[in-house]
Formats: C-alpha cells, structure tokens, sequence
C-alpha cells in the first residue's frame, strides 16, 4: 500500500490506524515522507515501532508526483494500492479490492465509491470500462485515493508524468485507458474522504484545470476537432454542467454533438456509451432566465465576456480557463457570505 505525505501530522494517525486495521493483513504499508517539516516523522515512527508492516522512506521534499514514482519502483509487488494521508481506509477495502483484482486478472485499475468526511455525502463512478473510457474524455473515471492497480500497467506507459501538475492521475488515467489498460470500479463506498473546503486552494484548482483541460485536449485533437478558446471552453463547461445562458447552451448541445458526429468518423469511444455519457451531459444543462436567476445570469455573462476578451488578448488557452475557475471559485465564496 502507497501512502505519500507532507506535513500531515493532524491526519496521518488515522489515515494509518485505518490501514492497519484491514480485515486483509498481509501487506506492506509504503510511507514516503516528502520532507515533511512538522510533527508526521515521529508520528509515523512510533507506527513502524510498533508494526513491522510500516515501511517509511523520508527524504527531501520533491513533490507528490516525485513521491508516487518513488514509491512505485521501491514497492516490492505487482499490486499496488493507493491512498492518500488524510482519508480513512474502511475495513474491508483490501480484501474487497484484492478479490475483485484476483477475480479478473484483465483488469489494470479497480477504484471504489467514497463517502466525503465533512458532509456524508457518497459518490460513486461508472462500473464498467467502456463508460470509464467515455467517462475521460470528460473527466477522471476513478478516484485516485480508492485506486487498487497494477504497477507493471502503470510503468508500461512511464508511471506518473512531471508534466502534469495537479491531475498527475487524471493524466495517467487517460494514457493507460488509450494504450489498452483495462479500468473498473467497486459500486461500494470503501473510503472516507476529507476535502477541507475551509481551505483556500485557488492556485492548486487553476493548475488542476489548466492541465485537465490539456488532458481533454488532446483526446479532442484524437477526434479531430478543433482545440482552441472556444471549444476548451464549451469543452470545460461540459466537464461539470451548470446553468447556463440561453445562448451558451445552445453552443453546449451542438459541441455534444460534434463530439458524437466525430467519434463516428473516426471511432476511438464505443458508440453506446458515448451516446449515454453525451445523453446525461446534455440532461444536466439548463437554462438561466435574467427575470427568475438575475444573480447567475449576470454571473455568467460577466464569465463569458472576461474570457473572450483574454482569450483574444492572446492568453494560454488551459491556464486561462484555470485563472477564470480560480476567480469563480472566489466569487462563489464571497456570494456564500452575503447570503
């Protein structure tokens, strides 16, 4: 089992007692510690004191990225299971997870559903691998903390790129699914998951968006459609539906299908479940009436009218819809407070 962390002191007890308490035992647990200045060290110690399946390799900080490819080639097996140090592994997760990859050998990444910490509220992905191969053209079709895979699939096409700051798994997602890797997930909730929403993580969302919108790019260009401002930014909208003006959701049902028409050209998506992916997308949009939302409605006219004018000023097409989804994020929260 992979767990990186840096300065986790505050979660880390509880994300490896969760770990330890597995109704599978036979494991190792990899902590790479990625520098971490504060208390997690002696925290982690006193675990490895006390268990010999706690294996820790401290070093310098390098960054999450540096740390899962660390962690990959110092792991001694082909399973690997990941998680990160501020969730809470439930009992059953291993053995679950490992009896699914025994069970089907053809597959290359299993995830799980996850239940948010904070709220209660569950999440769960697609089961089966064509909805997931559709399920990236838009977004990660697993939850990276719930992942269970196998590390010669992942080093088959060079583990987790340096180029990808922010959705490093989205990006390794898509380069396994489009090299024939075989993905899957448990409709069972096997994770607690904490997403902090106190705190303010504005330059990680733009970096995370910049680079998934360069992600979905290059999925577009397979299909041979256009990869400028203005598909990225239908493309982003798309991503995660939202009220929209009439007019934008107009162009939204047509990028729809464009992306069906092409696929058709030049298949690279199973037709059925691209058709049912394209359905629910389209499903999701509604529109916003200035007399019944006049708050979203100016909202939304103000986001249009910034990116065509940045985008024409010549800005990076993924940064600035990263910029633009930092700004948003923003004013969410400061309309939050007046309410």
């Amino acid at each position: 089992m992979l767990l990186p962390v840096f300065n986790g002191a505050q979660h880390v007890a509880e994300a490896v007692e969760s770990i330890l308490a597995q109704t599978f035992t036979n494991f190792e647990l990899l902590v790479i510690n990625d520098g971490s200045t504060d208390n997690t060290l002696t925290i982690l110690e006193q675990f490895a004191a006390q268990d010999a399946r706690v294996r820790i390799v401290s070093r310098e900080n390098r960054g999450l990225i540096a740390s899962l490819n660390q962690g990959l080639a110092l792991s001694s097996t082909d399973i690997i299971v990941r998680m990160d140090a501020d969730d809470i592994a439930l009992p059953h997760r291993l053995e679950r997870q490992l009896a699914f990859m025994k069970a089907h050998p053809d597959v290359d990444v299993c995830g799980t559903g996850l239940v948010f910490f904070e709220t209660g509220q569950e999440k769960r992905l697609p089961e089966n691998h064509d909805a997931l191969l559709v399920l990236t053209l838009f977004n990660t079709p697993v939850f990276h903390p719930t992942v269970i895979m196998r590390k010669s699939s992942v080093l088959t096409v060079g583990g987790y790129s340096s180029n990808a700051p922010c959705a490093e798994d989205y990006d390794l997602w898509e380069r396994m699914l489009h090299s024939g890797s075989r993905f899957a997930n448990l409709d069972e909730v096997l994770l607690r998951y904490r997403v902090h929403p106190n705190v303010n993580r504005s330059k990680y969302y733009v970096k995370m968006t910049a680079t998934s919108l360069d992600i979905c790019g290059r999925q577009l260009e397979r299909l041979h459609l256009p990869v400028n401002a203005a598909s990225l930014a239908l493309h982003r909208i798309c991503c995660a539906p939202c009220p929209e003006t009439p007019a934008i959701h107009a162009q939204l049902i047509d990028w729809l299908h464009r992306i069906e028409k092409a696929n058709a050209a030049s298949p690279l998506y199973p037709k059925e479940a691209l058709a049912r992916e394209l359905a629910r997308r389209e499903h999701a949009f509604t529109e916003l009436s200035p007399f019944q939302q006049p708050a979203g409605w100016i909202a939304r006219h103000l986001r249009h009218c910034a990116h065509r004018m940045l985008s024409l000023a010549g800005h990076n097409r993924p940064a600035l819809e990263g910029w633009l989804a930092s700004c948003w994020w923003h004013a969410k929260k400061f309309m939050k407070k007046l309410r």
